[in-house]
């Protein structure tokens, strides 16, 4: 269960980078 939450706590942090990114991308390109 620690493993588990360790791994969902690290794929919503790697989501949110690439979010922030594409959404400066975004803006950029706009």
């Amino acid at each position: 269960k620690s493993f588990a939450s360790v791994l969902e706590k690290a794929g919503s942090h790697c989501k949110l980078i690439l979010y922030e990114g594409k959404t400066h991308t975004d803006l950029f390109l706009q």
